[in-house]
């Protein structure tokens, strides 16, 4: 009976146990989170958005399922859409495809107001528009449509590494090797060859700073384009050694661009007009404080006299660009931005600025930071 009793006592316990895997495994089943899809889409041959959309995917491989895409591909089969574009017509109309099964979160950059057809906004009522500044929230509002958000761009503030060869390419530049060295004072900007992006006057605020500054060095990493930059330097007689277009925009990799921000002492943002204005973040990665006009966005990213030297508007324009966007154009004294590069040229005024570009101020701007806040957009 004793026998009999221990083995009806362990044949209970092991139909409980049994129970009790069972409710462990559906507790688990209930309470396993589901690992959301993402297709990440931009245009590839857009420089800048190609390099967003590749931070983007950094980031968030590792907290959702994600695949980047070329715009031009067919199947997509994720559910959830994040596409990386200006916003424009064009952008819109492409995003109907997905409609209406597909979630989509559209993370959006624009230079001024765009000229939407009905067609553009009514998709846009389908889609959640997020901004990459304030600025771009308000040029989304000011044409009507709803702006979800503002998530900040981000680059990985710890990515540092440089190219030694191609630095001692760039000592080249600063003094010739078979001559004595010379210390150069140097400036960087970075920036595509638009109307907007104002190299002109770059390039004219350089000469105006020239002749009291014999050893300042501006570098400007550009391309064909708007301006010819070859012809103007000619004309305004800037020496190799004094001024050097690199002429390979979107041709260095992550290292060489590295190489190149260490090597200069401070960054010059010319343009009129942007969404955000990526490099002004790398510069601060680098300690480099920036000169840009204090308007937004610059001014969102960059504090006057704490770290960069942001220059008075004296007027906007509203330009109409291909038909597709109304440009607004924020113009400036070009002898103001000269004075700015000479105040910077200043080794103790310049050393107190960088040394205001604290981690804290760095990791505003940091992608590991901001992009994980545009997955709430998918909830």
């Amino acid at each position: 009976m004793l026998g009999s009793h221990r083995g009806l006592r362990r044949g209970r316990n092991q139909k409980t146990e049994r129970r009790h895997r069972g409710y462990k495994r559906n507790f688990e089943t209930k309470g396993r989170k589901h690992v959301m899809e993402l297709a990440i889409i931009t245009e590839k041959k857009a420089i800048s958005h190609m390099k967003v959309a590749q931070d983007i995917y950094n980031v968030l491989k590792t907290r959702c399922s994600c695949n980047l895409y070329d715009w031009e591909e067919t199947k997509i089969p994720e559910k959830n859409i994040l596409f990386v574009a200006t916003l424009l017509n064009t952008s819109l109309h492409y995003l109907s495809r997905f409609l209406p099964n597909k979630r989509i979160v559209l993370y959006a950059t624009l230079e001024g107001e765009p000229i939407l057809d009905p067609i553009a906004r009514r998709i846009a009522d389908h889609v959640k528009i997020v901004a990459v500044s304030n600025f771009v929230k308000e040029m989304i509002q000011s044409v009507g449509l709803h702006c979800e958000d503002v998530v900040y761009h981000g680059i990985d503030m710890n990515d540092t590494q440089g190219d030694p060869r191609f630095r001692e390419f760039l000592d080249t530049i600063q003094h010739h090797p078979s001559k004595p060295k010379t210390r150069k004072r140097k400036y960087l900007t970075v920036s595509g060859n638009m109307k907007r992006k104002g190299l002109d006057r770059l390039m004219v605020a350089h000469k105006l700073i020239e002749f009291n500054n014999k050893d300042a060095l501006c570098i400007l990493h550009s391309g064909g384009g708007y301006v010819d930059t070859a012809q103007l330097a000619d004309q305004l007689e800037l020496s190799f050694g004094r001024f050097w277009l690199t002429n390979a925009f979107g041709l260095y990799d992550t290292y060489q661009m590295n190489t190149l921000y260490k090597f200069a002492q401070f960054y010059v943002q010319p343009s009129l007009t942007e969404g955000f204005g990526l490099p002004m973040a790398e510069a601060l990665k680098h300690e480099l404080p920036v000169i840009a006009i204090d308007a937004p966005p610059y001014n969102e990213i960059i504090q006057h006299k704490k770290t960069g030297i942001l220059i008075p508007v004296i007027k906007t324009t509203r330009e109409r660009f291909l038909n597709r966007i109304v440009l607004l154009m924020k113009h400036y004294s070009v002898n103001d931005l000269a004075e700015a590069i000479s105040d910077l040229l200043m080794d103790k005024y310049r050393k107190r600025l960088k040394d205001n570009i604290t981690k804290q101020v760095k990791m505003r701007f940091d992608s590991s930071k901001t992009y994980p806040g545009i997955l709430k957009h998918f909830e």
